[in-house]
């Protein structure tokens, strides 16, 4: 049995591309509302629209990226598409025929867009603290510390979970095994982040900014997407792949 937030505290999901639907009645609830070749990412959208729910109890698999850099080419797509929702967080919003009408969603809906938003921008806010702390701001024992707690508190409650839920038929020496287990490896994702947030800033900030400039100036390649299969294929793990993609992180240890 899995838990949701939303579902638990609103009694409404997220949609994410998979599930069980009527398909005249989705059709029906998407019908007119999104302008041609604007919406990237459209699975919470489409949610937002006509409403989903969490089935707690069926396991659904789908293929992981095979390396760093194809997982993020994939976030740097998501963010993109996620960015390009921001129509959807205005009062009015535009439609396929170009008017613009009252925003239909929740405030529940908006704030799940809003919420990817900024998820995009925690790598960037983390790298400014961490450098504001290091040359401007006074005390730089207590922002690393701020900076630490941040990074590190969301791991702590994790792990705490982790040992608090014990399976009553699952012996003590297991679960403590288990446990340590998870302990390690939720603390080497947190290394690991560490060791990549200026590259994760760059990528982030990038994505955001040529989804604006594309919005706001250009209005061209708002589709542009790459399917799994050529991305797996184009990003394999080289020498040359990695320091041409990867390149901002000893830069940003250069500059420091």
């Amino acid at each position: 049995m899995a838990s949701d937030i939303y579902q638990d505290l609103f009694g409404e999901g997220s949609f994410v591309g998979k599930g069980i639907y009527d398909v005249d009645v989705f059709s029906h609830s998407l019908k007119g509302t999104c302008p041609e070749n604007l919406v990237l990412s459209h699975d919470l959208l489409e949610g937002c629209y006509a409403r989903s729910g969490l089935l707690s109890d069926v396991l659904l698999y789908e293929q992981y990226p095979s390396n760093y850099l194809v997982d993020v080419a994939r976030r740097s797509r998501w963010i993109r598409g996620d960015w390009q929702l921001v129509n959807w967080l205005l009062p009015r919003v535009a439609t396929e025929g170009g008017t613009r009408v009252a925003n239909p969603l929740s405030a529940l809906s908006r704030w799940k867009l809003f919420d990817n938003l900024r998820r995009s921008l925690v790598a960037p806010s983390l790298l400014i603290l961490l450098f504001c702390g290091f040359v401007w701001l006074p005390d730089t024992r207590y922002w690393l510390a701020v900076f630490l707690l941040i990074l590190l508190l969301p791991t702590a409650l994790a792990l705490l979970q982790d040992v608090m839920r014990k399976p009553a038929r699952r012996p003590m020496l297991q679960h403590g095994r288990l446990a340590l287990q998870g302990a390690l490896r939720r603390l080497s994702q947190v290394g690991l982040r560490l060791a990549t947030l200026p590259h994760e800033t760059a990528y982030s900030l990038q994505a955001i900014g040529i989804t604006l400039w594309r919005l706001l100036v250009s209005r061209r390649k708002l589709q542009e997407w790459t399917s799994f299969d050529q991305t797996q294929t184009r990003l394999r793990v080289t020498w040359e792949n990695v320091y041409r993609t990867m390149w901002f992180n000893p830069f940003a240890g250069c500059c420091c």
